[in-house]
């Protein structure tokens, strides 16, 4: 069976991260980036991933912050796991159990420690749906769409295919011109939409609130 595959990258604030423990720091203006703050909610084919979250600080590790995340059905509380200490940082991990990723749906992740209450809120992207046809395959979900959105395309077999920036928002439809086989039953679709908010909780660089879905589907 012919296939081709898509990744659909869908980005707030130009930093693109796929769950707490993964980020590419940021220079923040003014001075130290701690303490840093990287939560991470995702849906995986279906399933809904535990929140994560990951506190770093120079000082000490943070174990007993008070962590919740709302926006669905009910609270979510997250408990401490376990820290590390890197070059000189505690990085302290929290996770949640038994909760439902709900696309569309803007979550806020508040975070308590020493004394200061931080929060962030993101859309939750996902329920893509694919359409596809001779003119060409329109993709299109619910959640938000921001100007520094990123979208790339890889096409197996090679057939065309690139990366295109900024101002990405559902639907979006890509010609026939870049797949060899644009029919029904010919291709495999991977969508991985990404929403991360950087610069988010402490205002500093090192800080993200993330939410992503993927999904594959065979046509």
């Amino acid at each position: 069976m012919k296939k081709i595959l898509f990744v659909l990258i869908a980005g707030l604030g130009g930093c693109l991260v796929s769950c707490a423990s993964n980020k590419a720091p940021i220079s923040s203006p003014g001075g130290s980036p701690y303490p840093a703050i990287i939560a991470s909610i995702s849906d995986v084919q279906g399933v809904t991933q535990p929140v994560s979250v990951e506190i770093d600080s120079t000082s000490s590790a943070i174990t007993d912050a008070a962590i919740t995340l709302t926006g669905g059905t009910s609270p979510v509380p997250l408990s401490w796991q376990n820290d590390s200490l890197v070059d000189g940082v505690y990085e302290s991990f929290y996770l949640s159990s038994g909760w439902t990723y709900s696309a569309g749906t803007q979550y806020t992740m508040t975070v308590i420690f020493g004394g200061t209450t931080y929060s962030a809120s993101v859309t939750a992207p996902g329920g893509v749906v694919k359409n596809a046809g001779a003119s060409g395959v329109t993709l299109s979900w619910a959640g938000g769409s921001n100007d520094d959105d990123n979208l790339t395309i890889e096409v197996n077999p090679p057939s065309g295919g690139g990366s295109f920036y900024g101002g990405i928002s559902s639907p979006v439809t890509f010609g026939s011109g870049l797949f060899t086989y644009p029919n029904a039953g010919d291709y495999t679709l991977a969508v991985h939409l990404t929403n991360s908010l950087a610069y988010s909780f402490t205002g500093k660089g090192d800080s993200y609130l993330t939410a992503s879905d993927q999904e594959d589907e065979i046509y």
